[in-house]
C-alpha cells in the first residue's frame, strides 16, 4: 500500500497547552507499539521530564531537544500544525511552498489577532475551519481562544519542528520509499522520526462513547481500548494516572493513534488533497 512508513519501534503522544506554564498543563506518553495494542511505560507532564520546566518557551525547546534523539519513532501531537486556506489551494510535490510561506508570514506577526489577517474571510466572526475538522464534524471555534492557541503553538513548536533535520512532519514531508532489509548505510538523510497532528477526540466514537469529560467515562474509553486490543492492559497505578488527569489520557490517546496511524493511513493520499497539503491533517 502505498504511503505507509516502517513500523515505528517507539510511540509518542503529546498534549500541547498554549499557557505560559505549558510545562505543567502538557503531557508526554512514551509507549511501544506491539501485538496486542500499545504498550504504555509512561505518562509525564513536559515539566516532569528529563531537562523539563515549567515555562512554556523552555518546556516546548526540551520537547523538541528530546524528539530528535530518538530514531525510528512516532509522534502523535496534539496540537494544530496549520490554519484555514481558500479551496483552491494546490498540491505540490514536495513539502508544499504555500505551507512552508504560511508558516513564515505566521512567525513574522507580532501578536495573535493577527492572525485573522492570514484567513479566508468568514461571516458571524467565528474562525473557519480547517477540512480536517469539518469531516470531524467540529463547529466553527469563537476566534479568541482558537487564534491565540493556533499563534502560540505555531510559532513556539511547529515551526522550530518543521526545522528540525531528521524528522518529517505529515502530511506535509513525502515518505521514503524504502525496502524491507535496506542496509542502514543507505539511510542517510531519510527521516526515521515522523510527527503529526491528531485528533484525540475522535477515538471516543471510534470506541462508541458519548463522552470523555470525567474520570468515569476516561477510565471506560481506557477499558474499551483494552478490550479492542488498540492498547494494552496496564497496572492499576498508571492506568489512574492515564485516566485521571485530562491531559495524561489525551497524551495516551495520542500515542494509540500514533500507532495505528502508522500503519492503516494512505499518508500520500491524504497529502494528495489540495487543502490538506497546506492545513495539515488531524489524524485519528
Amino acid at each position: 500500500m502505498p504511503g505507509l512508513f516502517p513500523s515505528p519501534r517507539r510511540v509518542y503522544g503529546v498534549s500541547l497547552s498554549a499557557s505560559e506554564g505549558a510545562g505543567a498543563d502538557s503531557w508526554l506518553c512514551r509507549a511501544t507499539p506491539g501485538v496486542g495494542g500499545v504498550r504504555v511505560e509512561s505518562v509525564d507532564t513536559l515539566a516532569d521530564i528529563p531537562g523539563g520546566a515549567v515555562a512554556r518557551g523552555p518546556a516546548l525547546r526540551n520537547l523538541l531537544a528530546r524528539m530528535a534523539e530518538v530514531p525510528r519513532s512516532a509522534w502523535g501531537i496534539d496540537a494544530p500544525f496549520g490554519l484555514p486556506t481558500e479551496e483552491q489551494a494546490a498540491p505540490a510535490a514536495q513539502r508544499p511552498p504555500a505551507w512552508t510561506a504560511l508558516l513564515e508570514r505566521v512567525a513574522a506577526l507580532q501578536e495573535y489577532g493577527q492572525l485573522a489577517s492570514l484567513l479566508p474571510e468568514r461571516s458571524g466572526g467565528a474562525t473557519p475551519l480547517r477540512v480536517t475538522e469539518q469531516e470531524g464534524g467540529l463547529q466553527p471555534a469563537l476566534a479568541a481562544d482558537a487564534l491565540e492557541r493556533t499563534f502560540v503553538l505555531l510559532r513556539e513548536f511547529v515551526i522550530p519542528l518543521s526545522r528540525q533535520r531528521g524528522i518529517g512532519l505529515l502530511p506535509f514531508d513525502p515518505l521514503p520509499v524504502v525496502a524491507r532489509g535496506t542496509p542502514p548505510a543507505m539511510l542517510a538523510g531519510v527521516p526515521t522520526i515522523w510527527a503529526f497532528e491528531v485528533a484525540p477526540a475522535r477515538i471516543a466514537e471510534q470506541v462508541e462513547l458519548a463522552r470523555t469529560d470525567d474520570a468515569d467515562a476516561r477510565a471506560e474509553c481506557l477499558r474499551r481500548l483494552v478490550q479492542r486490543q488498540w492498547l494494552r492492559p496496564m497496572a492499576r497505578r498508571l492506568r489512574e494516572r492515564c485516566g485521571g488527569e485530562p491531559g495524561a489520557f489525551t497524551a495516551t490517546l495520542a500515542a494509540v493513534i500514533a500507532a495505528r496511524t502508522s500503519r492503516r493511513q494512505d499518508h500520500a493520499a491524504i497529502r494528495a488533497r489540495p487543502r490538506v497539503a497546506i492545513e495539515g491533517f488531524a489524524y485519528s
